[in-house]
């Protein structure tokens, strides 16, 4: 979960809030707190990346010299410290211009015991010009590697979804499909609103639909620690 993912997590569920038809699973207060990780390994701090396929980039190098296709983060225990800032992302989906400041940001995480693991990720997004709209995003962890000291060094990750996606639709010229959208068939312990926004409050129903949703990834992802330190 490093930064592309953080991004492509707020700007999903910025347009889910303010279009509705978002299949992934989101919470207004938290559901799992500390003692929901305790005794399970965590997650190496440091720096991390989770590079898109054919991403040429060189482990080696400063974090701010890898390209955007990098992924490259700095986790912490508590927080992912990311140059964009989820707060920043509007309903369009758009990241503030590449030319604009980027001062770090700190995203707040719990990381569950289980199997997968359960991410949830505490976001502010801006629904409304005056005010802060805060959620709780969740996303299954499956460790692949780990350090000498238990710690995990390698994972796949994926969204915690509602459901299974919809069938795709047919757009409204040009005799194409589009997909996206909620689910039709909700996992047992979540709730679709009117405004077609999912939410649960049930930490065996996220458990569950984590196992679930990894037939429905698209694509799943890989992160793995890179090095210690902060750059």
């Amino acid at each position: 979960m490093a930064e592309g993912w953080i991004l492509k997590a707020a700007a999903l569920v910025a347009a889910a809030l303010a279009l509705g038809g978002c299949n992934l699973v989101v919470s207004a207060t938290p559901v799992f707190s500390a003692a929901d990780a305790a005794g399970a390994p965590p997650l190496r701090p440091g720096v991390w990346a989770a590079p898109q396929p054919n991403c040429d980039f060189k482990p080696a190098d400063p974090l701010a010299a890898w390209p955007d296709c990098a992924g490259g983060a700095v986790i912490t225990a508590t927080a992912f410290v990311t140059a964009v800032d989820p707060s920043n992302v509007g309903p369009s989906g758009q990241a503030p211009a590449p030319g604009a400041a980027k001062p770090q940001k700190n995203v707040p995480y719990i990381l569950a015991a289980g199997d997968p693991r359960v991410l949830q990720i505490d976001m502010e997004l801006p629904l409304d010009p005056a005010a802060k709209t805060r959620l709780f995003v969740f996303a299954a962890l499956k460790p692949t590697t780990h350090d000498a000291d238990g710690r995990i060094t390698g994972a796949e990750i994926w969204f915690v979804q509602c459901g299974p996606p919809p069938p795709p639709k047919p757009t409204g010229s040009g005799g194409g499909t589009e997909t996206g959208g909620i689910t039709d068939h909700p996992l047992p312990g979540m709730t679709v609103d009117k405004g077609g926004t999912c939410t649960t409050n049930d930490k065996a129903a996220l458990r569950n639909a984590a196992v679930a949703s990894r037939a429905w990834a698209d694509p799943v992802g890989a992160l793995h620690w890179v090095r210690d330190g902060v750059k």
